[in-house]
């Protein structure tokens, strides 16, 4: 967790000042110099991807500066770098069981903390971390 406005800094993006500040996630690593920012969607930018139900994804650049100004979607997510799997691939991987997959919520999402998230997903499932 950090600045806020460091994100803006190295985007060379511009804002008014800001104290508010950000948790920055490592997204993956394929090009790890990108940001990108899951949100609510009661913030709508252009160039948004929805992803499912109330969640959008969109890069760090169309949405950092309404985040500073305190304009910006209700709950954020920001990550840097992604991980790729190719065609296929990831649907291959659930059918064959390496993943578990819950129902999308967005208090897990957004906010419960970090060192929780686990333990309040594999709930979802009857296990007790």
């Amino acid at each position: 967790t950090g600045p806020l406005e460091q994100v803006l800094r190295a985007f060379r993006l511009r804002a008014q000042p800001t104290n508010a500040r950000v948790t920055v996630y490592w997204g993956g690593p394929v090009e790890p110099g990108r940001g990108f920012v899951l949100h609510s969607t009661d913030y709508g930018v252009e160039g948004a991807l929805m992803v499912a139900g109330s969640l959008a994804v969109s890069r760090v650049e169309t949405v950092a500066v309404a985040m500073a100004e305190g304009r910006g979607p209700a709950s954020t997510l920001m990550a840097f770098g992604y991980t790729n799997w190719g065609n296929g691939q990831l649907d291959r991987e659930v059918a064959g069981g390496s993943w578990l997959v819950i129902g999308q919520d967005q208090k897990v999402i957004f906010d419960v903390p970090d060192d929780e998230k686990w333990k309040r997903a594999f709930a979802g499932f009857g296990v007790d971390l």
